[in-house]
Order: structure tokens, then sequence, then C-alpha cells
């Protein structure tokens, strides 16, 4: 290969029309090829070149294989790095040359495809053999040339640059001071030369935990070494082997420079720890709010619930917002969620939100002066993570943000922010318990869980008074340099002197938009249901005047339960935002019947609704017991009034008689205990008989007959 490509693949979906001159990688060979010609015919066939090997033919390949290879994955397009090449840079000699093998070989590489057949290009090769006096098996070497090359001109330029070798230094004598007797050292050889880099690519470079000095022991038990008589490995003389020093000057000369510590360390570890550090990050900005950083993490502490104290809730994530300019924290996002696009645009949102309003939310009253910053940023830097994605279009279009991502593992790229973790809670740690330390994880460290007492909010409450310290008092002197109207103006390296300081002096790119812009974009998106009391979501009811006018509700009543998307924010249940049918952003607050869970927060709601499954489920079991002694006494009765139910015949008799009004009166009379009432007023007093004439006697008699006869027949008919 010509060493004019790098490893960068495009990605597969980009991939699928290769052209010619582009390079192709396949994955189970390794190797590198070359698209010489693309046939526009499906069946025809296409030719490349392999640049990793040493022919100079082109070899066939079918547009089928060639499309399903690059669909699969075994085929990949590389990106060429080669740097262009600048004409007045080159000598005379260096043109001549190209321009004499160009004559040579132009005419036949226009004769495609017939130049990458086998029996029509030996054809054309001895038409230009005969006339240019040149042999077959140079034209073939131009040929494989300008086709490695990329098909260009300037491939043909010779490679003079590739030419002539390092001057050897030979020494008669041991340079430096004199060697300790019987010590390891000798007056070194080319071969001890090669020994040094042999030792160093292929152990010290190829091995991460190998040093210098374990290399050079590995170096002198491969190389230094003679077997005796008896076939035995022994070690040669002191005299005859180079010492560490020798290996280690050697290698410092000629080796260590900053390809041989990427080859060691790797690239990422050597941009974080060996990198040049010749800039500052706010002498690339103009001013407050131009550009900030964002990053999370896992906070260092253990919380618990707020109602259940007993019940560990984990570590909580932190995000932090920090102005490039003035090392201002802008925003803060603390959340029970993992760390994701939602989470990483609330502390967005919450850097451009007022923030007494916030304060307050956690019982601190501030002023407006103590946290100025509620706006929204030109450039947000953030690593390859939660900011990466579709969703950066989005920032871009609405908002006007332009987002930077930095590689990964380059935390050094995002040094304001990456600080900012250390300096707020590193001044809990020593205060709040449930911090965990550095030997967390290892045996015999403490379980830092057992020590954790601070809620949620008592958390956030301390990180906000955390991060009204740093932006009112820290001084940072040592990192930031002000510049000299800033130190005449008295305006010391503190976040909330700079900020101010920047708002009014320097052309920095605060900027606000609309709540409505903002909402849309920062706060994620959920489905509520609109139902005949209120919008629903979460187990919560919300309306708006706009609802109530347009009768949203009475339309779910009469007709049926509708969805629609909503933005809510995870942090307070007290609002959620709708869009109407004019894409409005309306703003829709709690109805009285949810008025208990107002300043809740998303996670509070999980919590709750939980925690009123879990008794739910716990009462399950009572109820069932309650409902199963219920039932087995309705049983009883059912039972027992079922074995004394009167015959038909009877009952036919009955309704005969009286009619049911009738029967109803006079159960009710019985229950009332007004019959029994007129049987004792009948009777005589303290004879048991009858008080009246003889007639009446016989009128009462008959009268009491009937009466008894029609309360034993109802009896019988179970009626009463």
């Amino acid at each position: 290969m010509n060493g004019n490509t790098a490893e960068n693949t495009v990605e597969k979906s980009g991939a699928l029309s290769p052209v010619a001159g582009q390079l192709i990688r396949n994955s189970e060979n390794g190797h590198t090829y070359r698209m010489l010609y693309i046939s526009a015919e499906q069946d025809s066939p296409c030719w490349w070149i392999d640049v990793d090997a040493e022919s100079n033919v082109p070899r066939q390949i079918s547009s089928l294989d060639l499309l399903s290879g690059l669909e699969d994955g075994c085929l990949t397009a590389v990106i060429e790095t080669a740097e262009p090449v600048e004409e007045d840079k080159l000598s005379p000699a260096m043109k001549k040359k190209r321009d004499d093998i160009w004559k040579v070989i132009s005419g036949a590489v226009s004769q495609e495809p017939q130049i990458y057949q086998p029996d029509k290009r030996l054809a054309i090769l001895r038409q230009i053999e005969g006339v240019a006096n040149t042999r077959a098996t140079n034209l073939y070497r131009y040929l494989g040339k300008y086709w490695r090359g990329g098909k260009t001109k300037n491939a043909l330029l010779p490679g003079y640059s590739n030419c002539g070798g390092h001057r050897k230094k030979a020494y008669s004598s041991n340079p430096g001071r004199h060697k300790t007797p019987g010590s390891n050292g000798k007056i070194l050889t080319e071969q001890d030369f090669q020994n040094f880099a042999y030792a160093i690519d292929h152990h010290y470079l190829q091995t991460p935990s190998a040093t210098l000095s374990s290399t050079y022991n590995w170096m002198l038990g491969l190389k230094y070494t003679e077997k005796d008589t008896d076939g035995k490995v022994q070690s040669l003389p002191p005299d005859e082997l180079p010492s560490i020093n020798q290996f280690q000057y050697w290698y410092r000369h000629n080796r260590k420079n900053a390809e041989s510590l990427r080859k060691k360390e790797g690239s990422h570890k050597f941009e974080l720890n060996h990198r040049p550090i010749i800039g500052k990050t706010e002498m690339t900005v103009f001013g407050p709010s131009e550009k900030v950083q964002i990053d999370g993490t896992i906070g260092d502490f253990y919380l618990v619930r707020r109602n259940h104290r007993e019940e560990i809730i984990g570590r909580p994530v932190i995000f932090f917002v920090k102005d490039a300019a003035t090392r201002m924290c802008t925003g803060l996002h603390v959340s029970l969620d993992d760390a994701s696009w939602n989470t990483a645009l609330l502390a967005i949102k919450n850097s451009a939100e007022d923030k007494v309003s916030f304060c307050r939310r956690y019982g601190i009253e501030i002023k407006e002066e103590d946290w100025p910053c509620h706006h929204l940023p030109s450039v947000l830097v953030a690593d390859n993570g939660e900011l990466s994605g579709k969703g950066v279009e989005t920032l871009i279009s609405r908002l006007g943000i332009v987002v930077e991502n930095c590689p990964p593992y380059r935390g050094d790229l995002k040094g304001v922010i990456e600080n900012n973790f250390h300096l707020c809670q590193g001044k809990l740690k020593d205060i709040v318990p449930g911090y965990v330390d550095k030997d967390a994880g290892t045996r015999g460290a403490a379980d830092y869980r057992k020590d954790a007492c601070m809620d949620f909010d008592s958390f956030v409450a301390a990180l906000i008074r955390c991060v009204l310290y740093y932006n009112k008092a820290w001084l940072d002197e040592e990192s930031y340099q002000r510049t000299p109207e800033m130190i005449r103006d008295g305006v010391n390296a503190v976040p909330l002197d700079l900020w101010n300081y920047g708002m009014k002096y320097c052309s920095g790119a605060p900027r606000m938009v609309s709540k409505e812009d903002m909402y849309r974009v920062l706060l994620p998106r959920a489905t509520a249901v609109v139902t005949e009391r209120g919008i629903r979501f979460q187990d919560l009811y919300y309306s708006c005047e706009e609802a109530l006018q347009e009768g949203w509700f009475t339309e779910a009543r009469s007709r049926h339960s509708y969805k629609v998307t909503i933005s809510y924010d995870p942090t307070c249940v007290d609002h959620i935002y709708v869009s109407d049918k004019n894409d409005r952003l309306l703003t829709c607050s709690l109805l009285e019947r949810s008025v208990p869970f107002r300043g809740m927060t998303s996670k509070d709601m999980e919590l709750y609704q939980e925690e009123n499954r879990k008794q739910k489920a716990a009462y399950t079991a009572s109820m069932n017991q309650a409902n199963a002694e219920l039932q087995q006494e309705l049983d009883k009765i059912t039972r027992k009034n079922a074995g004394q139910k009167a015959s038909r015949a009877k009952i036919r008799e009955a309704l005969s008689k009286k009619s049911i009004d009738v029967s109803r009166k006079e159960e009710a009379d019985e229950l009332s205990g007004a019959a029994e009432a007129r049987r004792r007023q009948n009777e005589k007093p303290g004879t048991g008989t009858s008080v009246g004439t003889h007639a009446g006697d016989s009128l009462y008699e008959e009268n009491g007959a009937i009466q008894d006869s029609l309360d034993k027949a109802l009896r019988d008919a179970g009626l009463f």
C-alpha cells in the first residue's frame, strides 16, 4: 500500500455506490483495493487492483458481488487522506520524470475497459513497447503505480523522499564516563542498535505494562545469551552486555518521540496526558454565554427516600453547565434517572431559566444578581455521549445552538467543566454522610450506604449552595488569564465578577428565547389522555382555560377519551404543556383534586404510585377474606328461605283472594307491630276473652278467625 489512506471507514449507508478511484477494504483478507473501472451495466464486470500486493495486474469482480459485499459489511469504503501535491514545490527533475512516463502510458490508460482485459492489454502494451522503446515489464510497473495512486498524473512522481538512509555512528572506544569494573557495558555496534530497536518494537510498545527496565531484561535474556557444551543457556560476560544506561540513552535519543508514546499508551491516553498545552479556553471566546461546556457524572453520595429514610435510593446523576469565558456555573440538574439526552436537555433548560424561582423550589431565597444566568449559549461543548444523535439537529434548527462533541476519553478538552464536580462535591464530602470514597468496593472498605441520611431535595439544596459559593467567591487566579483591561479595572478572577464584566464590556452571545420554543425543544415529551375529568398524566389531572372553552372534556365524555402529546418538566409536576390545533403551546395546571401533589417531581410520583400499588396488593388478601365470609353468610340465608318456600298452588290461591298491595300493607303492619297491638286490645282484661255484647263478640270472633286463616295462608306461602 502506498501509505496514502487512513483507517477511517465510511458508514455503510454511504458506501453502496462505489466510484472509480475509490478505496475499498476487504475485511476477510484485510487487503485494500483501488476501484479502477465500474461498468454501468449490472452484468458487466468491474475492475480493481490490490494496493497491498506487489502485483501490478488488475483483478475482476462482478457488480453483484461488489454491491452485496458493501451491503453486508464485508467490503467497506475507506477515506483517502493523501495530501495534495503542490506543483510549485516540485523540482524540475521530478516533473520531467512524471511527464516522461505519462507520455508513454497516457494513450494506454485511456482505453477502458480494454486495458484491464488480459488479452487486449497485452496487445496495447506491445504497440507501446515498439514505439516508446520501453520493455513491457516497465510498462506494467508504470501502470501499477498509476492505478494504485488513484489514476492521477501525480501518482507517477518519483519517491525521492523515501531514498537514502540514516548515518551510523561508529565508536572506537566506549563514549561517556567509565563504567564500574564488573558491571554491564560495552562498545556498542550496529548489531546492538538493532537489538535495541527489536526490544522496543516487539516488547515495550506491544506490552502495555512493560517498562524500559523490564524491556532491557527481556532483551538480555533473548539476544545476549549463548549455549554451553551441555546445551544450557548462559548469559554473556558483563563486558559483552550493553548497560541499562546505554539502552535508555539510545531510546531517549532515537525512539522517545510523540509517535512512540502514542503507540505505547494509545491515542486516548497520549492526547489526555502528553499532548502539548499551549492554549487557554477563555482566549478562544469573546464573552459570556458564547460557548458553554456541559457534562454529567454519577454523584459521590448515597441518598435516602424522603418519607422512608431507611430505604436507600442510590446515587444521583449530576449535570453542570459552565460558561467557558467566565467559568460561571450557569446550569444545574440533578436526577435519579440515568444520564441521557433528556437529562442533558434539562440541564440546558435550567441554564436558561430564572434562578430565583429555581432556588425557591428548594427553600433557598436569592436575588437576581446572585445568579444572573438565564440565557442560551451559541455553542455547546459536550462529550460524544448524551448530546449525540439526530436530536442535535433540533437544537440547531429551533434554538440555534451549535453542538461540538469531543472525542471519547478526552476530558481534557472540557477542562472547565471537569473540575466543577470536584469543587462542588469536595465541599460536601467532609460534612455530608454517605460519601463514597476512593476505596469503595475494595476488601475491608466501609459500606458507605449505611451512613446515608440525606434525601434528594436536601442534596440538591446543598449543591445549589455550593454553586452559589463557587460563583461568588471562588478565586481562580492560577488558571484564569485576565486581560490587561480586567487588571486595570480591578476585576478579580471570580466567576460572578467576570460574568458581570463580560456582560457589560465584552461581545459575548447571550441569547434569550421564548418559553414556548425552549419548552418544545428541551422538555421531554409523553402521551396524556383527555378524559371527562381532565387531562390525565401520571395519575394527575390538569386543565387550562382553552380546554374548557373549546369543550375538550365534554367531547371526551360524550364520545370517548383521546390521547394528546405533551411536554412536561420532570423536576416539577405542577404544569404540563399541550399543543393546540394552531400549534400554540398551552400551559395546563393541576386541578383541585390533584393539588395535594403540587411541588413533587416525576420521580416522586413514580415512587408514590409504586407505594400505592404495594398497599393495594397488600390489602387484596384481607378483601378476599371478607368477600369469602360474605358469600358464606348469604348462602346460609338463601338455603334457609329456599327450604321454607310454599307450593305454587298455595301462592295462586293466596293471590286470588287478595292483591299484592293488601298483603304488602298487612306485612308492614306485622313488621311494625300494629297487628299484634290490635289482638291485645280485643282481649278481655284478666280473662283472655273479648269484651262487648254477644253480637259484637260473635262479630269479633268471626273477623278474628278470618284474619287468622289469612295470616296462616300467607305464612305457609312464605310471604311473611
